[in-house]
């Protein structure tokens, strides 16, 4: 727009000057007002065109139009026709080029201007006009019609060009918005890009987490190198291993570095042993032993596998290595070993015969001492069939091994003989033991046995010695009773013959002999009784104790009614033992609470009874003498006296038969007792199946 007004203007000056002033001869200070404007309005044009600084090129316009003005309205009588369209035009343009401020203070000196002029061509201040009145009003007429050609021109031109700046905004404001889509479309391209791209970044990163996780969490070692052959990865359990992290180091390096020594543990690898420097050579490791021994760390044996590592286009990335710590096992494994062979060394070597049987019958191990009893190697023995070495025996050890493996219960202390195919026969006490394989169900029986040939042997000849030494008791109590006898009989004679004519000497010779023969009848009678009990364990069965206390009170029956002896009775349960010797012992033990007594109190005999550890312990409490604690082992030995016969009668070999008797039952007998105040003998016997309750009733009778 400024360029076009500028155009305008210079056309205008021209035409005015040159064409309008045609009559005015010479070169007038109007001519050369009127082409120094045009020569100005060119300038500007040109300003305009090569800077494009609209407000600076309308700044140079109004300068230099408003100083060629004031020249040429001054030198031509104050205000001439061009400089009326100059200044009716500028405000016009400045409003335009800058903005309605501008265009405003413009308007301003515009008329601040005319005012100005019009008082200087009256004044005379201005120079007087060269022209007429004439070509005065013609001047003012041409510059009319040229102002206002210059005004259509101005707007017809605005028009113009704002329409065309219109369609070019237009023009550019489409492209502007399609460039403005595409730039959208860029961004959300690259917006999507970089959403995408920061997607695989956290898969990365989770991936990366997920996998540094898992390679920590995994309990071997795990290293690997890239396709240079540099160590990049060390996890947590290789570290721990090694005791450092990963260094840059040439594989040259890393056996010493990370104390790798070969199986032997002595032996530093070579370079070329290394697991990961065989599979980055293009080596599958499987299995390899080597021994890790840092100096401060436990050595470690490990075994390695590694293998190299290839991109989807078959190109080396690198190696891995895997390390799997076998110390522990390898140790527990020579443990087991060791335990092994104790118990193989133990198994073959104890001095009892150990098998382990089906129920087939079928011998499936044995140990060494068990195959060279039966007569055949140790190999042939296991996997044989009992019918096959012991062809006599083998039915009784078959239901017997039946009989445990049905019931589950051990079998326990058998004696049995043992007899082989090649006619050897022995003794054995043997042991069946049941076991059940919970994974198959299979049935089996462990069976133990040792040879007690030698045992069984000596105890024939005990049985023998010990029939031998009875039936010597037998006749020398006989042959001992028979002069006693004699004796006896043959002072009640001489009683009877000599009557009164005996002297009185003579009768307490007679009672002494008579006294002293009966004592010896009693001895004689109970060495006889205690050479009878042999020691052997006795059939036992469900005894009631009342019974055979009811039974032995009988014999004591006048004895208790001449001394007034109270009888008390617990509850006395049902024991396991043989009743002529559970008898035997209660006679002694209430005969000698009925022989110690005291003279100062009502002798009183408690029968009582407790269980401890499953065993019935029965006992015979009084209120007699008692016995000193000195005495307590003694008074169970033969013959042993503890007062004269004089005061007390006795041969001293009850209690020995009552500990001989417990002998015989697998019990025990002992007394609790404290002198002058009573004894209780106390002894132990199995708990009978069924107990029953004493039949008398508890308390006094």
């Amino acid at each position: 727009m400024l360029i076009a007004n500028a155009l305008i203007f210079a056309v205008v000056a021209v035409a005015h000057t040159f064409f309008t002033q045609v009559s005015v001869p010479g070169l007038t200070p109007a001519r050369m007002a009127g082409a120094a404007a045009a020569i100005v309005f060119l300038l500007c044009a040109v300003s305009a065109w090569k800077t494009n600084h609209l407000r600076a090129t309308a700044a140079v316009f109004l300068i230099t139009m408003f100083a060629a003005i004031l020249f040429t309205a001054l030198m031509n009588g104050g205000l001439p026709a061009p400089t009326s369209i100059f200044l009716i035009v500028a405000p016009l343009t400045v409003g335009v080029l800058s903005n309605w401020r501008w265009g405003l203070i413009s308007l301003v000196a515009v008329l601040i201007s005319v005012l100005g002029l019009h008082w200087a061509a009256s004044s005379g201040v201005a120079s007087a006009s060269p022209h007429s009145a004439g070509e005065q009003n013609l001047l003012k007429l041409s510059a009319t019609l040229l102002s206002a050609v210059a005004v259509f021109i101005s707007m017809f031109g605005y028009e113009v060009v704002m329409r065309r700046a219109v369609g070019r905004a237009d023009r550019l404001n489409e492209k502007l918005q399609k460039a403005t889509q595409e730039l959208n479309q860029q961004i959300a391209l690259k917006t999507d890009a970089q959403a995408a791209l920061q997607k695989r970044n956290e898969e990365l990163e989770r991936s990366k987490s997920f996998l540094s996780t898992v390679l920590n969490s995994v309990q071997d070692g795990i290293v690997a190198c890239d396709h240079d052959g540099q160590l990049t990865l060390f996890n947590d359990a290789a570290r721990e291993f090694h005791g450092v992290d990963v260094r840059e180091l040439p594989p040259e390096a890393w056996a010493a570095a990370y104390d790798l020594f070969s199986e032997d543990g002595e032996t530093l690898l070579r370079p070329d042993d290394i697991p990961l420097r065989k599979a980055f050579a293009g080596e599958t490791v499987d299995r390899q032993e080597i021994v890790i021994a840092p100096r401060n760390l436990p050595e470690r044996r490990v075994i390695c596998r590694a293998a190299p590592l290839f991109d989807s286009h078959g190109a080396k990335i690198g190696a891995v290595a895997t390390m799997h710590d076998v110390s522990v096992e390898r140790a527990q494994a020579e443990e087991m070993r060791r335990q092994r062979n104790e118990l193989e060394l133990i198994f073959d070597n104890v001095p009892v015969r150990i098998w382990l049987k089906d129920d087939k019958n079928t011998i499936l191990r044995l140990n060494k001492p068990a195959a060279a009893a039966m007569g055949v190697p140790l190999k042939q023995a296991a996997g044989a069939s009992a019918y096959d070495l012991f062809p006599t025996m083998a039915k009784k050890y078959h239901d017997d091994d039946l009989a445990v493996i049905r019931s589950g219960e051990p079998n326990l202390g058998i004696i049995e003989r043992f007899e082989t195919a090649n006619g050897s026969h022995s003794w054995i006490s043997t042991d069946k033991v049941p076991y059940t394989d919970e994974k198959t169900g299979e049935q089996f029986v462990f069976v133990a046995a040792s040879d007690i040939t030698p045992m069984m042997e000596k105890a024939e000849k005990l049985r023998q010695l010990n029939g031998e030494l009875e039936n010597f008791a037998r006749v020398a109590s006989h042959d001992l009773q028979e002069p006693l006898r004699k004796l006896l009989i043959f002072s009640d004679f001489l009683e009877q013959d000599l009557g009164d004519d005996l002297p009185e000497r003579a009768k307490k010779d007679l009672e002494a002999i008579t006294s002293a023969s009966k004592r010896m009848h009693g001895l004689v009678k109970d060495i006889l009784e205690l050479a009878r009990m042999t020691g052997d364990i006795a059939p036992m069965e469900p005894v009631d104790p009342v019974k055979i206390i009811r039974s032995v009170m009988q014999d004591f029956a006048p004895r208790c009614k001449a001394i007034h002896a109270v009888l008390v009775y617990d509850d006395l349960p049902e024991v396991m033992a043989e009743p002529r010797l559970l008898r035997q012992v209660y006679h002694n033990l209430i005969g000698n609470a009925l022989k110690f007594v005291r003279t100062d109190q009502i002798p009183r005999i408690h029968f009582t009874a407790n269980e401890i550890d499953n065993q019935i312990v029965l006992g015979v409490k009084d209120n007699g003498i008692g016995v000193g604690a000195d005495h307590f082992d003694k008074i169970f030995q033969p013959l042993q006296r503890l007062h004269g016969r004089n005061k007390y009668d006795g041969a001293g070999i009850g209690l020995a038969i009552c500990k001989k008797a417990m002998d015989s039952m697998s019990g025990r007998i002992w007394v609790e007792s404290n002198l002058d105040a009573g004894a209780h003998f106390r002894f132990s016997l199995a708990k009978a199946e069924e107990t029953a309750v004493a039949r008398a009733p508890s308390g006094v009778s």
